[in-house]
């Protein structure tokens, strides 16, 4: 009750935004919302308790990953801000009743907010493609910081200040900034990476690929602890659904 009071007025506002804007498209029919257990509600009902969209994104992603592969699997999601994860079998994604949100520790259950509502079984695995890139005292960190859309990261050419993810994936060439760059402002993603972290021009590269693989690492890592929890063979399993290229590029190296 205390999560769907405090979540209420932010996502009151958004999904009324939402329904007026395809009003005014001339949409007359029924708007409906993906929940966090992967089935759908009027929107009415999703005003009520937005405490049931919580995971409604990675759901829409699992269910629909179950659906194309048709047998058991992983489904790998990543996002602006995090990377997420969860097995299916033929019969779709196991759900859970008992499940945490925000949590200080990531692997660490009850460091969270549970949540009593039918959700996907879903683990945070790792950073998104606008997890910031810092650097302190000579070590990198990946988030948990994370850049908006606008401006977003430094190759989306909007403006964006602060290197990401999709940017390291941009250096690497796994992504092609001028595919994603929409903003029309110049950058120069070597220059960027160069002067923020102090690294040698002919170091770059180097050093994006060590970021790129920390990230794949720690989200193995965590795929890990999930399958042991639950006495899942992960080897061989793994679907990806992601909104960049990078997205596939990270299932495959993770």
């Amino acid at each position: 009750a205390v999560t769907n009071a405090y979540i209420h007025p932010a996502i009151r506002r958004h999904l009324s935004l939402l329904d007026t804007s395809f009003r005014q498209e001339g949409f007359q029919g029924q708007l409906y919302v993906v929940s966090s257990s992967g089935g759908i509600m009027e929107l009415e009902t999703a005003l009520a308790y937005p405490v049931l969209l919580l995971e409604s994104g990675p759901a829409a992603g699992a269910i629909a990953a179950a659906k194309l592969v048709g047998t058991e699997g992983l489904a790998f999601d990543v996002g602006g801000t995090t990377a997420k994860a969860t097995f299916f079998s033929s019969d779709g994604p196991v759900l859970t009743k008992d499940y945490e949100v925000c949590r200080v520790e990531k692997f660490r259950k009850g460091s969270g907010f549970r949540v009593k509502v039918p959700t996907v079984d879903i683990i945070e695995v790792g950073a998104g493609g606008g997890s910031r890139i810092t650097c302190r005292d000579g070590l990198f960190e990946i988030g948990p910081e994370s850049e908006a859309a606008v401006p977003g990261p430094i190759c989306f050419g909007a403006g964006g200040k602060e290197v990401t993810l999709t940017d390291v994936n941009a250096l690497l060439g796994i992504v092609d900034p001028a595919r994603i760059s929409a903003g029309g402002q110049p950058f120069d993603l070597q220059q960027a990476f160069s002067e923020k972290f102090g690294v040698a021009p002919d170091k770059v590269a180097e050093t994006a690929h060590a970021i790129f693989t920390m990230a794949n690492v720690r989200m193995a890592s965590a795929l890990r602890v999930y399958a042991a929890e639950r006495g899942i063979d992960i080897r061989g399993h793994l679907d990806h659904r992601g909104g960049l290229v990078a997205g596939a590029e990270m299932a495959c190296e993770t």
